[in-house]
């Protein structure tokens, strides 16, 4: 199988892929993963938006999908931007 992959910050994927996420994350951990737990895990505090990385089948249907959403932390005594996988 060929994969596309792409990049979306959270403002920018569409109902279909939120709710595509979702159900991989479902399907993956057998567990529940509401739009709301969606928007719980992935609004940063930092900007309002996770970074998504999307993998897409030949037939544009997402089969795999990781984020990075980005925190202020502390590092050698200044405030900087990180964003953890």
């Amino acid at each position: 199988m060929k994969l596309r992959y792409i990049a979306k910050k959270t403002n920018e994927l569409t109902e279909t892929e939120r709710s595509r996420i979702c159900s991989l994350f479902e399907q993956v951990f057998e567990k529940e993963f509401s739009s709301e737990k969606f928007d719980g895990k992935y609004k940063s505090p930092v900007g309002g938006n996770s970074y998504h990385g999307l993998a897409l089948s030949e037939d544009e249907e997402i089969v795999g999908c990781t984020a990075t959403t980005p925190f202020v932390y502390e590092y050698f005594g200044q405030e900087k931007v990180f964003g953890l996988v």
